[in-house]
């Protein structure tokens, strides 16, 4: 939790979320709170829970609770809207093949690509993203790096029409990822240099258990 709200202080002001969504699972919707606490103002003030960025595979902690459930829990924190009845049954566009996981990662970039909002943030898990990030080949073997604790990635979607709505890291990540470890002045203005911006950090809670998240702003490109 700590970790988290280091995240939350160093979380660039000029990036201002207009969209925050989380995986419906209890793990990504703390981490949400916790991470982007200071950042809520600019949105709607509610966590918009995303089924299709729910994590791979059918082990319990993977599994989420029915939307109802999340509901009683977390109360106006979040918005269940798109949480559908069986998107905790690990079956159908939720199954773990390497076929199902590439269509899913493919239909919410085409989500995200198509939403209105030019910066919105995502907490999800790692596994996941490397077929959000296309880091996989047909056989789900990962062919990108690992996610570190606290990394920043940047991605642009692809220019152009693209069915797959792919997005191509950023040329500039290295400087991102200098920012973040405090290697150059943070004060440079990387808000508006960047299409997307992809964030992931681990953090433990009182059972010690794994927590995997990542976000991403999707800023206005500098004219």
């Amino acid at each position: 939790i700590e970790q988290c709200r280091t995240f939350s202080s160093n979380f660039p002001t000029n990036l201002k979320i207009d969209l925050l969504c989380a995986s419906p699972i209890r793990r990504t919707i703390q981490t949400a709170q916790h991470c982007f606490s200071g950042h809520l103002r600019h949105t709607s003030g509610k966590i918009l829970l995303l089924p299709y960025a729910q994590e791979v595979g059918d082990d319990p902690s993977d599994t989420g609770s029915p939307y109802h459930v999340l509901q009683d829990e977390f109360g106006d924190v979040i918005d269940v809207s798109l949480v559908e009845e069986n998107w905790n049954s690990n079956d159908g566009i939720y199954d773990s093949s390497c076929e199902v996981l590439h269509e899913r990662a493919k239909q919410l970039r085409r989500w995200l690509r198509e939403r209105p909002e030019k910066e919105i943030a995502i907490c999800g898990h790692s596994v996941f993203w490397h077929f959000f990030t296309d880091d996989v080949d047909e056989e789900g073997m990962k062919t990108g790096e690992n996610w570190e604790n606290t990394e920043w990635r940047c991605y642009r979607f692809a220019p152009g029409p693209d069915a797959d709505a792919s997005i191509v890291i950023d040329e500039k990540m290295e400087m991102v990822r200098r920012i973040k470890r405090g290697q150059i002045d943070r004060r440079v203005d990387f808000g508006k240099k960047y299409d997307l911006l992809t964030f992931n950090c681990s953090w433990c809670s009182e059972d010690q258990e794994d927590r995997h998240f990542l976000s991403k702003s999707v800023a206005q490109e500098a004219e």
